[in-house]
């Protein structure tokens, strides 16, 4: 807005001109009077000719607003809409003559501060709307409303005050865009509002069939119903009834389960009605063996165990069997992943089908390829009177077998031997222990090993010698060793080479060792005893596998019970009475036999174990534990601190006598349960516990030094089935490990 000067005569608006002269106001605006005291008008003849007198009213000659040089204070109540009736009348007198004029008063247009507006942005159909007006920066002004429409169709009608209700937008599809404008009008003049928009919605409809499936891998959404104007978040669903369940967000989502399935969509307005049902079916798996299952590389021979290996299954879980074959007809109780090749196979052709079965469904199949035809073992053993015996079988067998010595008589007997043993060269299956006193000046003597070797290789070739604490002793080749002064505290044996040519390398075996200057060995020995079972001998560390003195295995000198496990070798502070010991450390170290049952069916055994205690943890710590079965056996240290010692055997226990028992001794069971009916354990030979024994041990998993861990150093155990060895035995190991 600008300042404007009007000059009006009298023949104009109103007023006089007396030749060139004439009335002017300065300080309107856009020509026109504002209200208020600061209106800032002046009135002047144009000619300069002084003005005698002057009224400012709101009629003609009126003097309401002064008879000053300016006008004083009107309001807005003195304003008018554009030029009526709000006039301000202006008269001023000079020279006898009146002059006048006439010029609105009125306000600016109004300016909206605050826009017109909704209470929410989001309304649900049948919901009651509200609104508001806004504010404008002049007073007075009136707030109307200029037009309320729902997607263009008016339903200004509808309001009643500031309010309107929607209940009445009962039709589907009825959601749209509200839109208000609102009116201020004054004596400035009117203006209208911007627009301004909220939206009126309801909750999605329901899906319709096209708009949804179901698959093998759960809902698939071609399509989304309609929205009622508000963006759909979600869907839910429910399986037969079931509860209502939430999926995150709007597209194909993955089910578990089967049965009838229905979903429906959800806004911010709400959750739209179920669609009808559709029924999700368990499809059954369509399996199949991709590759046909292999048997492993080994010859086609009698007493060979063939291995099947499984071919790759795709099309869902399955449960695996397999059934052996003979050329066409299927082997009786063969059903396993091995199988033992019989005599009954001679000639034959072996193969092996895999079955795979899905749950409900039916069988899969995939034969393997057929062996070759099956070859008799042909195992024959010749004798030779000097402690060996040659042997011949088929090529690639790797069977055990057993067969019966005749002579030399004092190795008669049944023997089992490992074919696959016999690939590289010859074995020694018995080394007796010497005889003689071991003392300078006595002569020891060895009897010959029995060797068993096979003729493939060529000839076997025995040598002999003598080792003194592991070095060979020049120049001693025969089977007897005088004694001499050199020898005193240290550990002889007899050796014996086999040696073939076709062998991959000479194969050296030796007797127990015998520490010259003990005691004379006593008439008992595991090595010689034919009722022993297993011996486990820490003095002999060839039979002890470990790495840089960390042991890994044990091995059985007379069998094939080898024990696994950990313990520390080879350690010179720890060897007992100058012989080898195994060192437990009390944390993790212990020895164990698993999958094995070593224990006679008849119920009747002795067991030796030469032992030292040396740290007790727990009152669990065992000694000796034989589990995994129906009956057990244990011998525990029954004290948190020092082994009291109790023996359980077959559901029976009864604590030890005497003790504590630490440091080194020999603990013996004998376990007599075709006789007396009665286990008893024995302390350096003295009896100390008496328990009833009614089923035979028939657990199949034996560990030493192990319960919840103790510590100490092992020396030696063995088994044997003759209950009269006890006393024998107690003296055997009481000897060889110095204890008295």
């Amino acid at each position: 807005m600008i300042g404007l000067s009007i000059s009006i005569g009298s023949g104009q608006n109103g007023g006089q001109r007396s030749g060139n002269r004439s009335l002017t106001l300065s300080g309107l605006i856009d020509g026109a009077a504002r209200p208020g005291s600061a209106s800032g008008i002046t009135a002047a003849f144009s000619d300069g000719f002084p003005i005698q007198s002057l009224s400012w009213g709101m009629t003609p000659g009126g003097t309401e607003f002064g008879t000053g040089a300016s006008p004083q204070d009107f309001s807005s109540a003195d304003t008018g809409l554009f030029d009526a009736p709000g006039l301000l009348h202006v008269t001023a007198r000079a020279a006898g003559r009146s002059y006048s004029l006439s010029v609105p008063i009125r306000t600016a247009p109004p300016v909206f501060i605050t826009p017109p507006g909704f209470a929410a942005p989001l309304y649900k159909i049948g919901e009651t709307v509200e609104v508001s007006l806004g504010t404008v920066d002049a007073a007075p002004a009136t707030l109307t409303v200029a037009s309320f429409t729902l997607d263009g169709e008016d339903r200004q009608g509808g309001l009643a005050g500031l309010a309107w209700s929607s209940a009445g937008e009962t039709a589907w599809g009825r959601a749209g865009v509200l839109r208000l404008q609102a009116r201020a009008e004054s004596s400035g003049g009117v203006v209208l509002s911007a627009p301004v928009t909220a939206r009126l919605g309801d909750v999605p409809r329901a899906f319709s069939a096209a708009d949804w499936s179901v698959d093998e891998t759960g809902v698939q959404i071609a399509d989304l119903p309609d929205d009622g104007n508000v963006p759909i978040t979600n869907i839910r669903y429910r399986i037969d009834g079931g509860p209502d369940r939430s999926v995150n967000g709007v597209t194909d989502f993955a089910l578990a389960d089967y049965g009838d399935i229905q979903i429906r969509a959800v806004n911010a307005l709400g959750i739209g009605a179920w669609s009808d049902t559709k029924t999700r079916i368990a499809q059954t798996p369509t399996l199949s063996i991709e590759a046909a299952p292999l048997l492993a590389e080994v010859a086609a021979v009698e007493g060979n165990t063939l291995t099947a290996t499984a071919g790759p299954v795709s099309g869902g879980p399955s449960s695996r069997t397999w059934q052996w074959y003979r050329g066409t007809a299927a082997i009786s109780g063969a059903t396993g992943e091995s199988y033992m090749l019989q005599p009954a196979d001679i000639g034959q052709r072996i193969k092996v089908r895999q079955i795979e079965t899905p749950v409900g469904g039916s069988p899969v199949t995939r034969d393997s390829a057929a062996s070759a035809a099956v070859v008799a073992l042909n195992f024959r053993a010749e004798e030779n009177d000097d402690g060996t015996v040659g042997v011949s079988y088929a090529d690639g067998a790797r069977s055990t077998v057993e067969f019966e010595l005749t002579r030399p008589a004092a190795y008669a007997g049944s023997f089992n031997l490992d074919l696959g043993a016999l690939e590289t060269g010859p074995v020694c299956l018995v080394r007796p222990a010497l005889s003689g006193t071991p003392e300078p000046g006595a002569t020891l003597s060895a009897p010959p090993f029995f060797w068993v070797y096979p003729e493939a290789l060529g000839a076997l070739s025995v040598s002999s010698g003598w080792r003194r604490n592991g070095t060979v002793i020049a120049d001693e080749t025969g089977s007897t060793h005088k004694v001499i002064s050199a020898d005193a505290g240290t550990d002889l044996q007899y050796i014996e080479t086999g040696t073939q040519s076709g062998a991959a390398a000479p194969v050296t075996a030796a007797s127990p060792a015998v520490r010259i200057g003990d005691a004379a060995p006593t008439s008992y020995s595991p090595q010689t005893s034919t009722s022993a079972l297993a011996w486990w001998d820490a003095s002999d560390e060839a039979t002890i596998t470990h790495e840089a003195g960390t042991v890994s295995h044990f091995a059985d000198k007379i069998g094939g019970a080898y024990l696994t496990g950990t313990g520390t070798t080879g350690v010179s502070a720890s060897d007992v009475n100058g012989l080898n010991s195994i060192l437990l450390d009390g944390i993790g170290n212990y020895f164990e036999r698993s999958a094995t049952t070593l224990f006679p069916a008849d119920g009747d055994w002795v067991l030796t174990i030469v032992a030292s205690i040396d740290e007790v943890n727990h009152i669990n710590d065992a000694l000796v534990s034989a589990i995994n079965g129906d009956n057990t056996f244990a011998i525990v240290g029954f004290n948190a601190s020092e082994f009291a010692g109790r023996l359980a055997v077959s559901g029976e226990a009864v604590s030890f006598d005497g003790g504590p028992y630490g440091g080194l001794h020999v603990f013996q069971v004998k376990a007599d349960l075709t006789g007396q009916a009665t286990a008893t354990a024995y302390v350096d030979g003295i009896p100390v516990a008496f328990v009833p024994y009614s089923a035979a041990v028939d657990a199949t998993t034996l560990r030493f030094f192990r319960s919840y861990v103790m510590g100490g150093r092992f020396c030696e155990a063995f088994l044997d089935r003759d209950l009269s060895s006890q006393a024998a035995a107690f003296a055997y190991a009481a000897s060889k490990w110095g204890i008295s």
